[in-house]
């Protein structure tokens, strides 16, 4: 009888410490990425491969500092951008002169993301001629001086809050062609205002013609890959 109790006892107790074990957790499944996150990673990824690096620049003296400026092959309204009245069609030409006298080169390198940079010339006064499309040497005035024929201005520098103005330097084109301009440049000037001090620019640059409006003759449509 002893044992029977016994054997009752032991199968009640493990009967209700089966029913008392709790329940494991259910595994964690994985969400699925949803489809507006891969959305915006593509055209984060397509985004990147739209920018191409299009100056390198480093200015010591008042400021020493190095910047990253790049051109936007999904826009025209990229930072950096160069402009030339031999990238334009006989049309274009036409109707650039109608407007005022095109210049046969402009260089701008620029960057909005802090640090803010921008540096941009032009030469003016100059003609086809005066700067062929090929390669070649040219002097670098500051605002304040007037460009001669086979000259490039150079307008305010800003870096940041602050402003600097060239006095003189040389612009090397290494290549400018129907594909685009390459080349280095060095300025010489101060910071403006009064007692400003020294500083020296050095740059290079590479930069496509893009082949848009009033670029008619650009090549640079089938050399340039965005991917």
């Amino acid at each position: 009888m002893h044992t029977l109790l016994r054997a009752s006892l032991v199968i009640a107790v493990t009967s209700m410490l089966f029913a008392c074990k709790p329940k494991p957790a259910p595994e964690q499944v994985a969400e699925a990425e949803s489809p507006d996150t891969e959305v915006a990673e593509e055209e984060s990824s397509s985004s990147d491969n739209t920018m191409i690096e299009a100056c390198e620049l480093s200015m010591s003296g008042a400021e020493s500092q190095e910047w990253t400026t790049y051109w936007n092959a999904a826009s025209s309204a990229s930072p950096s951008s160069a402009r030339s009245i031999y990238w334009a069609d006989e049309d274009e030409k036409a109707l650039l002169l109608k407007r005022s006298v095109p210049t046969p080169l402009t260089i701008q390198c620029s960057s909005n993301e802090s640090p803010k940079f921008s540096v941009s010339m032009t030469a003016p006064t100059s003609r086809e001629e005066d700067v062929p499309l090929v390669a070649g040497q040219y002097a670098i005035v500051g605002k304040g001086t007037a460009p001669l024929p086979k000259q490039f201005q150079v307008g305010t520098i800003t870096a940041g809050e602050r402003r600097f103005e060239a006095v003189s330097g040389t612009l090397q084109l290494s290549g400018f062609d129907s594909y685009g301009v390459r080349g280095s440049f060095q300025i010489q000037g101060a910071e403006a205002g009064e007692d400003g001090e020294a500083f020296t620019l050095e740059g290079s640059f590479d930069i496509p013609c893009r082949g848009g409006p009033m670029e008619g003759e650009c090549d640079s449509n089938s050399a340039v890959s965005t991917n």
